[in-house]
């Protein structure tokens, strides 16, 4: 299972998105690599923004679309650079994680990964193929370095839901564990208190170096994936205005809304991953609860030992932050979803007032 995730890794450096799994050590070529993927992203955009037509509230949100996955290849650059030591810490921590859970589980994760990869790229390709049919090869001339970083951002998100979820993995074990301990037996029950207790430690250590490494890249994603289903939305509604007549016009609502939709659901699935390991989180917190209520007329050994696990659960609770600009939990959707609502209630104003 090293070797697997090794060669995943392996695909993250090649894109100079993330170290290798068997040796995380950032070294100078992998910084001087990622740094010049991101210089050339920024002088072919450059280029490319030259032979575009932008018009009135279309050009706003596209300026911001490519300003946001510019920012993003920038933010992966620095995680590169600034978070050497982050990064060595995640992947020994990732290590033990790896080596407490069942191979089964690892394995299902790596298909899932290239499962997914696979699709990702099916509906890229599939996108481009449309526009490239309907509007030629000068719509690949404008569009190509888009395409590559839409890529980049797919990708990194596959990378963060595959750590993301081997740490649920772990939460869901240590939960299981402490469901299934056998309270007729003090030393069992004070064993796996313990075993627990250095597990949740960790555990918070990891989703704390988790925030720090990546927390720009996701509030970054998220905010590109709003942008990226207001920027259709809006399309949509010209083109159903507009352009009734086009006779393509069901194809370039697929190629869009099908793009839109790969990258929503992929930061949907992120949001759902960590939002879990909460809920995983808080059963391990109900259950030491309820086992400090069953022991609470037992000696005052066993009444401190699950008082100090209770306490450490609370100081251990998880939470997953986007750089400190929100609090990476299910109610972001509702958020996401609400400012598309209102963007599409002024437009529907809008047409209605044309």
């Amino acid at each position: 299972m090293t070797k697997s995730l090794d060669r995943i890794f392996k695909f993250g450096k090649f894109l100079s998105l993330t170290p290798t799994y068997a040796h995380p050590q950032i070294t100078l070529f992998l910084k001087l690599y990622a740094l010049l993927v991101a210089l050339s992203i920024t002088a072919a955009l450059a280029t490319t923004m030259t032979k575009r037509n932008f018009y009135y509230m279309k050009s706003a949100v596209g300026g911001l679309l490519d300003a946001n996955l510019l920012a993003f290849n920038y933010s992966t650059v620095a995680v590169i650079f600034c978070k050497c030591e982050q990064w060595h810490r995640l992947v020994f921590n990732l290590k033990i994680v790896v080596a407490n859970l069942k191979p089964t589980t690892i394995s299902h994760r790596i298909c899932i990964f290239v499962v997914v990869q696979l699709v990702g790229v099916v509906i890229i390709v599939a996108s481009l193929q449309t526009w490239l049919e309907l509007l030629g090869i000068e719509f690949l001339q404008k569009h190509h370095v888009q395409y590559f970083q839409l890529y980049l951002l797919f990708t990194y998100n596959t990378f963060l839901c595959v750590i993301a979820s081997l740490i649920l993995a772990m939460y869901r074990r240590l939960s299981l564990s402490l469901s299934h301990v056998n309270t007729t037996i003090f030393k069992d029950l004070q064993r796996t208190v313990k075993t627990l207790d250095n597990f949740l430690h960790f555990l918070k250590d990891t989703v704390d170096i988790f925030n720090d490494i990546f927390g720009w890249p996701i509030a970054l994603s998220v905010s590109y994936t709003t942008l990226h289903i207001l920027n259709d939305c809006y399309s949509i509604f010209l083109r159903s205005s507009f352009y009734k007549n086009d006779d393509n016009i069901a194809r370039k609502l697929t190629a869009d809304v099908s793009l839109a939709l790969l990258f929503f659901i992929g930061t949907v699935v992120l949001i759902i991953i960590c939002d879990s390991i909460l809920i995983e989180a808080e059963k391990i917190l109900s259950l030491s609860q309820k086992l400090r209520k069953k022991f609470k007329r037992s000696g005052p050994q066993v009444r401190d030992n699950l008082f100090a696990f209770g306490n450490s659960v609370i100081e251990n609770f998880p939470k997953f932050s986007a750089a400190r600009f929100f609090e990476i939990k299910r109610s972001i959707i509702l958020r996401i979803l609400g400012t598309i609502t209102t963007f599409l209630i002024v437009m529907i104003q809008f047409r209605l007032n044309v």
